[in-house]
């Protein structure tokens, strides 16, 4: 008898504000939509930004390529040879 009373309570409450409900879980649901696009454009933003980073290779004929797709920039270069540094 008494989980009959708490049901009808629970189901005169969800009746009474039944549009309340959709509203507040319409809300929630786009927060959540609106979470997940703001985190899946800071995933695709470093994503890009990674793949246009510059990717040098040094041979060993002291050919330098670039096989990225961003401008390389050369901030040191020097030669080790036999322990002696040249710049």
């Amino acid at each position: 008898m008494k989980v009959r009373i708490r049901f009808d309570a629970a189901a005169n409450f969800v009746s009474r504000n039944a549009s309340t409900i959709i509203a507040l879980s319409s809300l929630f649901i786009a927060a959540l939509a609106l979470w997940y696009t703001v985190q899946a454009k800071k995933r695709d933003t470093e994503y890009k930004e990674l793949s246009i980073r510059p990717w040098i290779n040094i041979f060993a004929s002291v050919q330098i390529s670039n096989e990225g797709l961003g401008p390389a920039v050369l901030k040191q270069f020097f030669f080790l040879i036999g322990g002696d540094c040249f710049d």
